[in-house]
């Protein structure tokens, strides 16, 4: 295939210069006889229905009509319906009322973000609250605080003790030792069971100071008491700066600050990622709050129960009767999500567990997991079987446990709905299919969902049946949101908002007549209330709803409702222009949403965390905004690093803290270390591609600019505009070198707007401030974001060609890769920064080379590209893997050597699925012969740098929503271990890939890093195209672009 094309280019080029011109003619003719069965398959990539992930068991169509006062969406096109959409092979399709149908995504993809977008995504809980009570117990002393062993932040703690065996307790002598040195002595007088620092010191006849870090022991009356640990201030300050950056913006909220200072202490792990709370200062703090709201007492409870003094409480309502199921429903409301899922896995797999409770676990287990999974784009997902599954289990036996069931799966479905409806304008660019489809085919399972709960609703508690209201009154806020968002006006749309908005009210107010039985309810119907007001533009009102919530949230400890008020509170005055109110409040939003993800499990491959990113990012994208206009880049690039490969810095702590002894703040520098860190003569250029707006930070000598990219007319650039431009741009990539023999036999030929859209990029891309810079530097690091992780940077033309070619015939523009610097990309600049820290080098040169499938084109350029690479690297080869068979055991054990690895094979990309994107091997009884992403994020890689010619193996999550993005085999490796990775964005052209690897190696065998070998590549290259002029065709872009670096790009081989 590739030497017929290979023919035929040659023949052009022999028209494009005059010369024999009847022998080419022939041999185009005879070329395409040849191809005549493929060149019909080669005008570009067409949408298969039904072929996605994420519209796997979707309906054809969906009609929404009102009758009887109620909604109906059906999946034929009733008659007389208010709204159709209709999934066809050009996109989706939207009918209002008796209008004509139009696609949805046309003239949608190019707006931004809608004012949908503004609304809060309410917190939501599962039915019913109860008292947390302690799994672990410290038990052998009569002191409750410091517990023995305990470590403590604050160096003037408070002394509690309690009866062991209920005696009434004596008159008592303390000593505190250090080092065998008493510091501190004070007496507990009669039956007083407890002593502040404070009281200690009032007691003593000269100053006491604060116990200074170090270890303690106790003697109390003459006998050991246990001892415990005063952390060393470096850490102390390290835990304690978020609570200190939260104070200071929440001076108005006090009661919001002490809530997240009293989670984060409870919330802190120890070097290997296990629970390690300091106990004793969140005792402290609480019982220093006062009044003494529901949360407080309950959290006192729960401390005093994990220090084996548990407290009496009252019995719980609407508790399931199985203390262990009770016990993570509290996890769940307290947003402990990963402890959540624990204890219910733990249950599911123990023996000897009644049927109800494995059941139910089942159903909580779901409910965990779908705090992430409504990012997720799967239409069927494991997280909606497991609640099928528990609730087809639980059955109808026990009519609470059914209303508890529907309701929390009806809970999840309409957040999967909200999801899809918020970020539509980037699914819908993204080329995600039937996003609106979808979001109306989740609204509407999520609705007969919660008929289902009704239907059992007589056996709920009334505070169920109160929090049955608030889902329900949700549910209708998305469907106004849903109409809102379609950006068009007339009578059907009118209707259902009005009818929406309504619901939305009537169920609201249901639920808030619940507040002396569920107060986080009433709390949450108050934000609902909030957010309806601020719909119809009544700001004082939303405002009163909205402190009503607030209030009701601190009083029960819900971090997530304060959250989302202070975000709608932040929108609605960044509306009003009051951008230093806004600020405030945002932050306060996005300091809380970061405690909560880390309270997610963090799996393998981190997507849980990243899923729940995804659906607070537009919170970020505000925030960006409004430090940028404020004049403040330094803060703005902050939260836009926050917003990106925030999971992928958790994997890497995780990792490196498994694999040594540096404390976590050491893994991965701070942002300011991370810019102090850029060499000289280096560049770096961070985006963030938001709902909306795109914004690009450009860092150089340790300073940070921030600008918000505008178009070619110099209005803002869009990222819907660009995301869907760069999709369509990109898809003319793929199989270019096919397009071009049917450009061949047009009336015009080639075509050459490539040269004016990669300039086009390079005016949007790179601020104008900054291409001095950019043309003058050594080295470009590109921090990209959503779409442009799939962008060819090395490709931008700086500037045009404007010489006349014929129709045979390309312009040669100049491209950026000429200018001289080296260009690498990153997950973040943090990221980029801890893995250029150290040295990476490597003196052996491993390869896998696979070049015959079952089932699969023959690759004959991989066995060229192990001919090259043994004669480039000689004696500095090891490991040799060629012929049949290879399979997933032996590529894995070859990335566990360390070196240099080259991979040659297939590669495919799972863009819906992103963990199953795959490199392509031999099968046994084993594996599947299918090396996924998945499989790489799980296993330690010990290969520095690694060069993969694979078809679009560079390539990850199309990221659908604006969170953390790329899941991919690119990104798996990084994680894995590597530092510095080769990998192609689009198919890689068989004829040019070998010498674009041969003189990739040679420059690296010659001691060049691995970022600068692969630019002198393609820059060599281009440089020989444009010595034999407009003739040679693979001046193209998508001949020698298709390779980029990506991580750090430093490694180095050294002589053996």
């Amino acid at each position: 295939m590739c030497r017929t094309i290979q023919r035929l280019f040659c023949a052009f080029a022999l028209l494009a210069v005059g010369q024999g011109t009847s022998k080419a003619q022939e041999t185009i003719e005879s070329s395409l006889r040849q191809l005549n069965g493929e060149v019909r398959q080669i005008s570009g990539p067409s949408r298969r229905m039904g072929g996605s992930a994420a519209t796997k068991g979707l309906p054809e169509q969906l009609s929404l009509s009102m009758q009887g006062g109620s909604v109906i969406v059906s999946e034929t096109d009733a008659a007389g319906s208010l709204l159709s959409i209709f999934r066809t092979y050009d996109g989706e399709k939207l009918r209002l009322g008796g209008s004509e149908s139009t696609l949805a995504g046309v003239t949608r993809a190019l707006t931004g973000n809608s004012p949908a977008n503004e609304t809060l995504s309410i917190a939501s809980a599962p039915v019913g609250l109860a008292q947390l009570l302690g799994q672990s117990v410290f038990r052998g002393t009569s002191m409750v605080t410091p517990s023995a062993g305990c470590r403590l932040l604050s160096g003037t703690p408070t002394f509690r003790r309690a009866s062991d065996d209920g005696t009434p307790l004596q008159h008592a002598a303390v000593e505190v030792r250090n080092r065998n040195r008493i510091v501190l002595e004070f007496t507990f007088s009669g039956e007083s069971a407890s002593i502040t620092f404070d009281q200690i010191r009032r007691q003593s006849e000269k100053p006491i100071a604060a116990l200074q870090p170090g270890q303690y022991s106790m003697m109390v009356d003459g006998k050991p008491a246990g001892g415990f640990t005063v952390e060393d201030s470096e850490i102390a300050d390290w835990i304690n700066e978020p609570s200190k950056t939260m104070a200071e913006f929440c001076k108005d909220q006090q009661q919001t600050a002490a809530i997240f200072r009293i989670e984060s202490l409870l919330s802190q792990l120890d070097e290997n990622g296990n629970p390690a709370p300091y106990l004793c200062d969140a005792l402290d703090l609480v019982e220093t709050i006062r009044p003494l709201t529901p949360y407080l007492g309950n959290i006192r409870n729960r401390i005093l129960a994990k220090l084996g003094h548990p407290a009496d409480s009252a019995p719980n309502p609407s508790g399931v009767g199985i203390e262990s199921i009770d016990d993570i429903r509290s996890l769940l409301t307290l947003g402990y999500w990963s402890k959540a899922k624990d204890a219910a896995e733990a249950i599911i797999q123990a023996d000897k567990r009644s049927k109800r409770e494995v059941n139910l676990a089942k159903l909580y287990l779901a409910v965990a997991q779908g705090e992430a999974a409504t990012g997720r784009i799967e239409s069927i997902d494991d997280t909606r079987n497991l609640f099928i599954e528990a609730i087809t289990s639980l059955g109808e036996s026990d009519r609470h446990d059914a209303f508890r069931a529907h309701n929390n799966f009806a809970n999840y479905l309409a957040g999967k709905a909200q999801s899809r409806i918020y970020n539509y304008a980037i699914q819908s660019a993204a080329e995600v299919e039937s996003p609106l489809l979808t979001a109306l085919w989740y609204w509407k399972q999520a609705d007969d969902q919660f008929t289902n709960a009704v239907q059992f609703s007589d056996a709920a508690s009334p505070a169920d049946v109160a929090a049955l209201s608030l889902n329900q009154a949700r549910l209708y806020s998305t469907l106004g949101d849903f109409a809102r968002n379609l950006f068009a006006e007339g009578d059907s749309l009118k209707a259902i908002i009005d009818f929406a908005d309504a619901a939305t009210s009537k169920y609201a107010h249901l639920a808030g007549q619940a507040a002396e039985v569920e107060p986080l309810v009433a709390a949450s119907a108050a934000e609902t209330l909030a957010n309806i007001a601020y719909r119809r533009g009544e700001i004082d009102k939303a405002l009163a709803n909205l402190t009503d919530a607030i209030q009701g949230y601190q009083a029960t400890g819900s971090l997530a409702g304060l959250a989302s008020c202070n975000r709608t509170i932040g929108l609605m005055r960044a509306n009003a222009d009051d951008g230093p109110t806004a600020r405030k409040h945002l932050m306060i939003a996005v300091e809380i949403s970061e405690l909560l993800r880390e309270q997610l499990g963090l799996s393998d491959a981190g997507q849980d965390r990243a899923g729940y990113f995804a659906k607070h990012a537009y919170t970020n994208e505000r925030l960006i905004g409004l430090l940028v206009a404020a004049g403040e880049p330094r803060k703005a690039l902050e939260i836009a690093e926050r917003s990106k490969a925030q999971t992928f810095e958790d994997l890497l702590k995780q990792r490196q803290k498994r694999d040594s002894d540096s404390p976590a703040d050491d893994i991965i520098p701070l942002l300011d270390e991370a810019i102090d860190s850029l060499g000289n003569n280096t560049v770096a250029i961070e985006y963030f591609v938001g709902g909306k707006d795109v914004f690009a930070f450009v860092v150089e000598d340790g300073e940070v600019t921030a600008h918000r990219l505008v178009g070619s007319d110099g209005s803002p650039l869009l990222a819907s505009e660009l995301i869907s431009r760069t999709r369509e741009f990109l898809s003319r990539m793929e199989g270019r070198a096919r397009r071009m023999i049917v450009e061949a036999r047009t009336p015009n030929g080639f075509d050459k707007n490539w040269q004016h859209e990669l300039h086009r990029y390079y005016l949007e891309l790179i601020p104008s401030e900054a291409r001095e810079s950019v043309a003058e530097a050594e080295l470009l690091v590109v921090i990209p974001h959503h779409i442009l992780h799939y962008f060819p940077f090395a490709a931008l033309v700086t500037k045009v060609d404007k010489q006349e070619v014929t129709k045979f015939q390309l312009p040669q523009p100049t491209f950026l890769i000429e200018s001289g610097a080296d260009i690498t990309a990153a997950p973040s600049l943090r990221t980029y920064a801890f893995m250029a820290d150290s040295s990476s080098s490597v003196e052996v040169a491993n390869a896998i080379g696979i070049s015959e499938f079952d089932g699969a084109p023959r690759l004959p350029g991989v066995e060229t590209d192990l001919a090259n690479y043994q004669e480039v690297f000689g004696e500095s080869v090891g490991k040799l893997l060629v012929g049949k068979p290879i399979t997933e055991s032996q590529i894995m054990s070859a990335m566990e050597d360390e070196g240099l690895l080259f991979i040659g094979t297939h590669g495919k990309n799972e863009a819906d699925l992103p963990l199953n994107s795959f490199l392509l091997c031999d099968a046994d009884k084993e594996s599947d012969g299918q090396l996924t992403a998945r499989e790489i994020f799980d296993s330690a890689i010990g290969s520095e740098a690694i060069i993969m010619s694979a078809c679009y193996s560079g390539l990850a999550d199309r990221s659908p929503l604006p969170g953390d993005d790329l899941f991919g085999l690119q990104r798996a490796m990084l994680q894995a271990g590597s530092r510095s990775i080769v990998s192609g964005l689009w198919d890689v052209y068989d004829d040019t890939a070998p010498l674009l690897m041969r003189s990739t190696m040679k420059h690296f065998a010659d001691g060049d890093t691995l970022r600068r070998s692969l630019a002198l590549a393609q820059r060599n290259f281009v440089a020989d195209r444009k010595a034999k002029g407009p003739k040679d065709l693979w001046i193209h872009p998508y001949f020698w672009a298709v390779y980029n670096c990506s991580g750090s790009g430093h490694t180095i081989l050294r002589a053996r």
